[in-house]
């Protein structure tokens, strides 16, 4: 599970793709982020790098 706080996007951007490389180079093949579903901001950003799993915003990525 991954949890991050940025000024904009352009550094969360950067924020999850740092954080899946060090997961991939730690060996790790999933990660997981989660968004309050009343931020639908959040949830918008997280959804464009994870897939949503269920109805509630658990959002998952494969890192291979």
């Amino acid at each position: 599970m991954i949890s991050c706080v940025f000024a904009d996007e352009t550094i969360g951007e950067a924020l999850v793709a740092e954080a899946a490389r060090r997961f991939k180079a730690a060996g790790l093949t999933h990660a997981a982020a989660q968004a309050p579903s009343d931020r639908r901001d959040l949830v918008a950003f997280h959804s464009r790098f994870f897939q949503r799993q269920g109805a509630f915003p658990i959002l998952a990525r494969r890192l291979d």
